[in-house]
């Protein structure tokens, strides 16, 4: 049923988007009183980035990665000026 495909896609993108706007993961351990990786609901969570896990399906956002040289923690402690190592101390 394709509006049934389009619902369950929907809702698997939004609990994906406010698993990664709250920064932190979501486990999905049941779904309808069934485990979360044999619900019809599975195929849409995994297409968005869940991963089934022994607790659930689990949605882990992508964490910002950062250089160590944009720390300015880290770049203080470097025996060499950090911004050579990031794009914006490039000299052209």
């Amino acid at each position: 049923d394709p509006d049934r495909t389009r619902v369950m896609n929907a809702l698997a993108q939004a609990m994906a988007r406010l698993a990664a706007q709250g920064r932190r993961d979501l486990l999905l351990g049941e779904i309808d009183d069934a485990p979360a990786g044999a619900h019809l609901l599975a195929d849409a969570l995994t297409r968005v980035g869940f991963i089934s896990t022994y607790g659930g399906l689990q949605y882990r956002p992508p964490r910002a990665v950062r250089s160590p040289a944009e720390d300015p923690r880290v770049a203080s402690q470097l025996p060499f000026d950090a911004s050579l190592l990031t794009s914006s101390g490039r000299r052209g």
